[in-house]
């Protein structure tokens, strides 16, 4: 039996979490074989989703830089700067939720094929618009199951008349 200790207590509610769980706790279950396969398995549907862009939209206008909006943990980041593709990544929790994987190394993946990674951990609102007004030179925007970045993301896209890849959370419907 464990003594009571109202400080502990309260820790254990007050510590970020990152769709239910902590940080430890992401870093934990990715060092076991199920975590691995996942990471393993979001990589390859970003190799795809990086794939069918270049096939679409081709190597010239992904050149001029790809927004990635609510892009924590990576994946997509990781496949486009693999390919030589430059992308800035905009995303509060951006290299905080404990979910660093091989299949995710941006820096590294950047380092070996000379593409430009940048990182904000913002939200995506008019305020990081105003104060990033660089933004507006990327020529695509994606966002990955961004929860409720989704809807900014899409915003600025037509707004903006950029080609788009959106793909909603399927956890997160009560954001739009």
């Amino acid at each position: 039996c464990q003594a009571y200790s109202p400080a502990a207590w309260w820790l254990q509610f007050s510590e970020p979490r990152y769709q239910g769980w902590t940080a430890k706790e992401w870093q934990d279950w990715i060092a076991e074989p199920a975590g691995a396969t996942w990471c393993e398995n979001k990589r390859y549907e970003a190799d795809w989703i990086v794939d069918w862009m270049i096939r679409h939209w081709g190597m010239e206008l992904l050149h001029a830089g790809v927004l990635d909006v609510g892009g924590e943990p990576g994946f997509l980041a990781a496949a486009l700067l693999a390919r030589g593709i430059s992308v800035t990544v905009v995303d509060p929790t951006w290299g905080i939720t404990g979910k660093a994987h091989w299949s995710n190394d941006c820096i590294g993946a950047a380092r070996r094929s000379g593409a430009k990674l940048s990182a904000f951990n913002r939200e995506f609102d008019e305020g990081f618009l105003v104060d990033h007004p660089e933004m507006w030179q990327l020529s695509v925007v994606v966002s990955l199951y961004g929860d409720e970045a989704t809807i900014p993301a899409l915003a600025f896209a037509v707004d903006t008349g950029k080609p788009s890849a959106i793909v909603p959370c399927n956890e997160c419907a009560h954001f739009f």
